[in-house]
């Protein structure tokens, strides 16, 4: 009986030691492999989360610049358009007169001509402009945020097939 006692008593400490073994393995796995990579994952993250807020910030600047364009240019074209109306109706005042004076019908003339012709520059301008927000916005919706987010996910896809 001594015996048994002797023998499961050895068994147990033999046991005890190989689960000691194993989990100081697993232990010096944890802390070669897997922090390692945790920190890498952390550091990648936050690389990804730099390049992420400057490319929106560059992104949103470069819209901020277009929609102050278009505004800029909304307000000048309203401008031109009141001169312009302004300008007709001078000049369909001098005409309506039964005696007009030659030197104010070319200069009302002119002046109508010229607030016309600044209007459809501007109203040129505007279109452009109006245009190449509608560009810039496809651009954002159709290109760039598809693009970041599938880089994201093949990082993400990336991690978890080292893993």
């Amino acid at each position: 009986m001594h015996y048994f006692f002797f023998q499961a008593w050895c068994t147990y400490i033999f046991e005890s030691e190989n689960k000691a073994k194993l989990i100081l393995e697993f232990s010096n796995l944890l802390n070669s492999t897997t922090l390692k990579r945790l920190d890498q994952l952390i550091d990648d993250k936050r690389n990804l989360l730099k390049k992420y807020k400057s490319e929106k910030f560059r992104t949103e600047s470069s819209y901020k610049q277009e929609s102050d364009e278009v505004d800029r240019l909304r307000k000048t074209y309203q401008e031109n358009a009141k001169d312009s109306e302004t300008g007709k109706r001078k000049y369909e005042e001098v005409l309506s007169k039964d005696k007009f004076n030659n030197k104010d019908w070319e200069r009302s003339k002119d002046r109508y001509v010229r607030s016309t012709l600044k209007l459809h520059q501007n109203h040129n301008d505007y279109v452009l402009a109006l245009k190449s927000g509608n560009c810039h916005q496809g651009f954002y919706n159709d290109i760039l945020v598809p693009t970041m987010l599938n880089s994201l996910q093949y990082l993400q896809e990336e991690y978890i097939s080292q893993w």
